[in-house]
């Protein structure tokens, strides 16, 4: 696994190995930062954990942290168990997966076409995170089509690194399903519900995202809207609405209910 270069900031959350238990303090490895050592004293740990010290901290065993204070220039790391909260720590884990999904796929890269792990972490992972502050958010978006986040590399490895990115990570896409309801009593009615659906996929077009319409009997039609994310889907289907209402006007009607 790559490792982030010098020290991390004081609020950060990190992944932590168990590496000692003493009678009133842990010794932790930061397993994302190369040979840090970090002090979990009891005070940062909850009693009723403090009670089962060794049962719970076995060593060897992953734990999530909050970084309390940092003096780079005698090395110490101060830690937190107590201060990391539950949503917390479920967000750090998600990050640690995918950044492990990122090292996997520099580890197929290296073993596809014969080249040095650990030069690979040095010239893709250290050269991303020291820009980007990680690496696998940088893998997601050159899935999604911009590979000029990886314009600080070589040429040749970005190339062969963009090929594997496209074939092995799959883009998420958030999904909104549901019954577009559309009619108008103006004279050129059908022509006015066209105009209306036309209108719909330009706008979701310039949203960047895939609108699919389908008739299912006057006045109901059945919309799937896909987005990257859940946020910009909800945003695109809001604008879609809209631009139909607007399209439609007074004399017609426009509702939409999601399945």
């Amino acid at each position: 696994m790559f490792k982030k270069p010098g020290f991390p900031e004081k609020g950060d959350f990190v992944i932590c190995t168990v590496n000692e238990v003493r009678q009133y303090a842990i010794r932790m490895d930061l397993d994302e930062y190369d040979h840090k050592q970090g002090m979990l004293y009891t005070s940062e740990i909850t009693r009723r954990l403090v009670r089962t010290l060794k049962i719970f901290f076995k060593v060897g065993r992953k734990v999530i942290c909050k970084v309390m204070d940092v003096d780079p220039e005698k090395g110490h790391i101060n830690l937190s168990h107590r201060r990391v909260g539950a949503g917390q720590e479920r967000n750090k884990q998600k990050d640690w997966k995918k950044e492990k999904r990122a090292d996997d796929l520099l580890k197929q890269l290296a073993k596809l076409n014969k080249l040095d792990i650990k030069k690979l972490h040095k010239e893709i992972a250290l050269k991303l995170i020291n820009k980007y502050g990680a690496v696998f958010p940088v893998f997601l978006e050159v899935a999604r089509g911009d590979e000029s986040y990886l314009s600080i590399i070589d040429k040749k490895i970005a190339t062969k690194l963009i090929a594997l990115i496209k074939q092995r990570i799959l883009i998420p896409k958030a999904v909104i399903r549901g019954t577009l309801v559309m009619s108008s009593e103006a004279s050129d009615g059908v022509d006015v519900v066209k105009k209306a659906v036309d209108k719909a996929y330009d706008v979701s077009k310039k949203a960047k995202c895939e609108l699919e319409i389908k008739y299912i009997g006057a006045p109901k039609y059945k919309l799937m809207l896909s987005c990257t994310e859940f946020k910009e889907a909800q945003k695109a289907l809001d604008s879609v609405v809209a631009a139909v209402e607007k399209v439609i006007g007074k004399a017609g009607k426009v509702e939409f209910k999601k399945a």
